[in-house]
């Protein structure tokens, strides 16, 4: 629960500009994967009417129905949530400040 609290507070710390990165990319793929879900209800599910109609996504207004937004929240969050995990996973271990390939000299 403390390191919740911590992240929390950390996010509350940054400037908006530092919000905003963080941010941005959840919003648009909540937006695009809400959108697609939209699409799938409409062509009602035949994956030839939903290739058809893709250009859909691009030039209609946005309808928000309650179960396409819960559709593309909860897709759109895990999507941007397992890229940043992925990353985290293949990130170089540096540290904070020095040059990476620096060498710690050992006893």
């Amino acid at each position: 629960m403390e390191k919740i609290k911590d992240k929390i507070e950390a996010f509350n710390a940054l400037d908006l500009k530092g919000k905003l990165i963080i941010i941005i990319p959840y919003l648009f793929s909540i937006f695009l994967c809400s959108r697609i879900a939209e699409l799938y209800r409409l062509c009602s599910g035949n994956l030839v009417k939903i290739i058809r109609n893709i250009e859909y996504l691009y030039k209609a207004i946005p309808r928000f129905a309650l179960t396409d937004l819960l559709i593309g929240v909860s897709a759109g969050f895990f999507i941007v949530w397992y890229i940043k995990w992925e990353n985290g996973l293949r990130r170089k271990n540096t540290r904070k400040g020095v040059e990476y390939g620096s060498a710690r000299w050992g006893a």
